[in-house]
């Protein structure tokens, strides 16, 4: 019972130790954004030209847009990191709009 304490003991000291290690890294501003791109009822396989502009409830632009930027689609599916700044997310609502121009496109 007692090498079971000292174990326990280790073990809450390694995860409160790493934990605070993790608790005070820099998250960063970051997101990573995922979407689906279809055109006429098809997954998109190309290189597209996309901007990302961040909106409150309104429809008030709230931060510089991101782009354009060339995001390669395939099969439909892409992902994009997206960095609007620390002082976007309040809490408040907030719309993604997102504008897409694909070789072809008119």
């Amino acid at each position: 019972m007692k090498g079971r304490f000292v174990w326990s003991s280790a073990a809450a000291w390694l995860f409160a130790a790493s934990g605070s290690a993790v608790l005070g890294a820099n998250m960063g501003t970051a997101i990573t954004y995922q979407g689906r791109l279809m055109k006429s009822g098809s997954p998109v396989s190309d290189t597209c030209s996309f901007t990302f502009d961040l909106r409150d409830a309104g429809g008030i632009q709230i931060a510089t847009p991101v782009g354009p930027v060339a995001v390669a689609v395939i099969n439909g599916l892409f992902t994009v990191p997206l960095d609007f700044g620390t002082s976007v997310f309040t809490g408040d609502s907030r719309f993604l709009d997102i504008k897409v121009q694909c070789p072809g496109d008119p």
